[in-house]
């Protein structure tokens, strides 16, 4: 909105293009750790806790779902490359 102040609509549908893609990959990145996370069997849910847990040995910097990429965007320096 700064960028375009007289413009708000043009600004916005910039800000959507900006995002969108990124708001994707976290809706199906989140349906497939919702499918995950909601194992039934019980073996299923052992073979998945033993990969967290051997991972987190071999990378402990590293988040158990491989989700860095989500806490570590930065949506400012993202729209003022754009």
């Amino acid at each position: 909105l700064e960028r375009y102040p007289n413009d708000i609509p043009d600004a916005l549908r910039r800000y959507e293009a900006l995002r969108r893609p990124r708001t994707s990959q976290v809706q199906r990145t989140s349906s497939s750790r919702a499918r995950t996370n909601e194992l039934t069997s019980p073996w299923a849910q052992f073979k998945r806790d033993l990969v967290y847990k051997v991972n987190k040995l071999i990378h402990p910097e590293r988040h158990t779902y491989g989700i860095e990429w989500v806490y570590g965007y930065d949506i400012v320096k993202a729209a003022a490359a754009a």
